[in-house]
């Protein structure tokens, strides 16, 4: 069973994005934002974040145009010592309540199954410096954060991998399969900027668990591959990702 600890260490850890403000003197009352989160409607309409954790709001609530799986950003503060949040009242409703939400709604992308020639350049093709340690996945939806050295308004997302090829097998036993991100866009500043971004990873999923379980594996693993830079020949130079893994005994 959870506790109020438990949560505390969950939500912290979340995105560097965070930021956690003490409002009272007791320290009970924080507040989370740009929050990656997937719109849930039982055991009510609420907020599932990274961890399993989930939060319930009146703004939520009351929101119509809010559906199961919609995904975006939440911002909300938390009070610790209301009594909806006390640690048995939190096991018996299945969730935290919170207050002066607000969430910013992500437009979901798909998943190319055709790989983009990974050896050319797109026109207006953006480079991704960095991609966030955090970002994650969240009900086989990868929320990809990506920081830029220039500001663009984004013209094309694709987010492709080629459906016949086999996973990289590393040194520790894992296979991982390769994805490759490519953003093109149109330049309007040059301070840097985050765009944030979600991928429907389901049918991806889906296809890959069945390969992997027949292999005798528990997990799936892959990785983002993201051009990171431009050579002087017009040739992409391609960074990559940390492993993201998703636990085969949780998949249907």
């Amino acid at each position: 069973m959870r506790t109020e600890k438990c949560i505390y260490s969950c939500l912290a850890i979340i995105l560097p994005l965070l930021s956690t403000s003490c409002l009272d003197e007791g320290g009970n009352e924080i507040m989370l934002t740009s929050q990656p989160a997937v719109v849930k409607l039982v055991p009510e309409k609420v907020f599932l974040l990274k961890g399993g954790d989930k939060i319930y709001t009146e703004e939520m609530e009351s929101d119509p145009n809010l559906e199961e799986g919609d995904c975006g950003l939440a911002d909300f503060v938390l009070d610790y010592s209301a009594a909806e949040n006390i640690k048995n009242n939190v096991e018996n409703s299945g969730y935290y309540t919170a207050s002066e939400a607000v969430f910013t709604e992500l437009t979901k992308n798909g998943v190319n199954e055709n790989l983009s020639d990974t050896g050319k350049v797109y026109s207006d093709e953006r480079v991704v410096t960095t991609l966030y340690e955090k970002s994650t996945l969240l009900e086989q939806n990868l929320f990809l954060f990506t920081n830029h050295s220039i500001q663009f308004d984004t013209k094309e997302l694709d987010l492709s991998y080629n459906k016949g090829s086999e996973p990289e097998a590393e040194e520790d036993g894992k296979r991982v399969y390769n994805l490759f991100l490519r953003i093109t866009g149109d330049s309007i500043g040059t301070q840097k900027e985050i765009k944030y971004n979600v991928f429907d990873l389901a049918s991806f999923i889906a296809t890959k668990s069945v390969v992997e379980r027949q292999n005798g594996e528990d997990s799936l693993y892959f990785r983002i591959n993201y051009v990171s830079a431009i050579k002087n020949d017009s040739v992409p130079s391609w960074a990559e990702s940390q492993n993201f893994a998703v636990s085969l005994s949780d998949e249907k």
